[in-house]
This record gives structure tokens, C-alpha cells and sequence, in this order.
């Protein structure tokens, strides 16, 4: 019997670690600094796909320092899938070792969090 407790306890402290360091990195006010995520970037488009609980979420941004480039990037899990709005500007910087952009995503005025969302690619923006 305590065998089998044991195993419980240990499977349960793993998925629970396993959840802990696949969250998103949350912050209290003054953690995340400014000069970490100096690039500001726009949401110009996004979009949703999957179902049966596999989701993917992508969207277009556009660094406001270098207008006439796009970059698309993508986040792919399991659950909810939450995208950003168009329109709206977020800091951020590009991770080169991950090959993904790190936005900061601000909640509520004591809070935020950072998040890793993929590089797909980039396409040059023709003025209209």
C-alpha cells in the first residue's frame, strides 16, 4: 500500500512541476523592465484554426521601427488559444535561440506576463 502511495504522491508532484514550467512567465509590477522589451510591435492581423481541443493561433506584426517588414508568428496547444487585438501595440524582443518573438502582455496596472510566440516568417509590406 505504500508503494502505491508513493507513486500517487510522485505523479502528482511531476504534473504539477510539468504545469509550473509551462505556464507563462508572470510578473509583479517593476519585475519586467521597459528596457528588456524594447521593441514595440502592431497587431495587424490574427486568426484561429483547429478543434477536438488541438488549437492554433497565429497572428502579423509589424516592428513600428521597420514598417515596410511583417512578421508572421504562430502559437500551437492544447485548450483556449488566445490571440491579441488588432490594432494594438505590445513590447517585445526577438529571441534568437527560440526563433521566436517574447511579447509582453500587460494585466490589469500591477501585473504581466511574458510570451513566446513563434517565428513563421516575414514578408515585406508594398506601400499602398
Amino acid at each position: 500500500m505504500r508503494g502505491k502511495c508513493m507513486r500517487t504522491v510522485s505523479f502528482a508532484l511531476a504534473s504539477f512541476l510539468l504545469l509550473v514550467s509551462s505556464a507563462p512567465i508572470w510578473a509583479g509590477n517593476g519585475a519586467i523592465k521597459g528596457d528588456d522589451y524594447p521593441v514595440v510591435y502592431e497587431v495587424m492581423d490574427n486568426g484561429k484554426k483547429g478543434g477536438a481541443g488541438d488549437k492554433s493561433c497565429s497572428m502579423v506584426l509589424r516592428d513600428q521601427s521597420q514598417t515596410k517588414v511583417a512578421i508572421n508568428v504562430s502559437r500551437k496547444g492544447m485548450g483556449a488559444c488566445h490571440i491579441l487585438d488588432t490594432g494594438k501595440t505590445y513590447r517585445g524582443r526577438v529571441n534568437q535561440k527560440k526563433n521566436a518573438l517574447e511579447l509582453v502582455i500587460l494585466i490589469g496596472t500591477d501585473k504581466a506576463r511574458v510570451e513566446d510566440w513563434q517565428i513563421d516568417g516575414t514578408m515585406d509590406i508594398k506601400p499602398q
